[in-house]
C-alpha cells in the first residue's frame, strides 16, 4: 500500500481535486491523508467524505499588526508541527499540493464544491488514470485567471520536480 499526503485546503477549488485524488488512490488500495484548513468550506466539504482522513491545519492570516503577526507566526509553527507529525507517521511516497495562489473575496468554488471531484470520478469510469496524467477542467467564471508571472510547481519523491512559469 502506497501512502500519499495531499495538501489541499483553503477553498473548495483546492479541496475538491484533492478529494478526487484521495478517492482514486483508495480505489487502488492506497492510503491518502488530506491536509486542510480550519475554514468552514473545508469542514463542510470534508464532512461529506467520512471514508477519507482529513487533518485540519492551524492557520491565521498574515498582518503586520503586532498581535495579529504573533498569531500568524504561532499558527505557522503549529502547522509545521502538524505536518511533521503526519509525514513521520505516514512516510509518504509523494506529497501533492493543490493551490498556492492567493484568492480574496467570494468565489464560485464555494458554491460548486465537489464539481471537480465529480468530474474526475466520472472521467475515471471511462479512462484509466495513471500517475502523471493531466486533466484540464477549466475555471468557473469569476475566479482569478492564471496570469503571466504565475508559478506552478509540482514534486513527486523519486520522480522529480517541475516548475512552470506562465509567460
Amino acid at each position: 500500500m502506497n501512502r500519499v499526503v495531499i495538501s489541499c485546503g483553503g477553498t473548495g477549488g483546492h479541496l475538491s481535486p484533492g478529494i478526487a485524488l484521495a478517492e482514486g488512490l483508495a480505489a487502488r488500495g492506497d492510503r491518502a491523508v488530506l491536509l486542510i484548513s480550519r475554514r468552514r468550506v473545508d469542514a463542510e466539504l470534508s464532512g461529506r467524505y467520512p471514508g477519507l482522513e482529513f487533518v485540519a491545519m492551524p492557520g491565521d492570516g498574515f498582518s503586520w499588526r503586532p498581535g495579529a503577526l504573533a498569531r500568524f507566526l504561532l499558527s505557522q509553527a503549529g502547522a509545521i508541527r502538524v505536518c511533521w507529525r503526519v509525514l513521520r507517521r505516514e512516510r509518504p511516497i509523494a506529497v501533492v499540493g493543490f493551490g498556492g495562489k492567493v484568492f480574496t473575496g467570494q468565489h464560485p468554488y464555494r458554491k460548486r464544491a465537489g464539481v471537480v471531484a465529480e468530474s474526475i470520478a466520472q472521467l475515471s469510469q471511462y479512462e484509466a488514470l495513471e500517475p502523471g496524467d493531466l486533466i484540464m477542467t477549466g475555471t468557473p467564471e469569476g475566479v482569478a485567471a492564471v496570469v503571466r508571472g504565475d508559478v506552478m510547481q509540482g514534486h513527486v519523491d523519486g520522480v522529480g520536480e517541475i516548475t512552470i512559469t506562465v509567460r
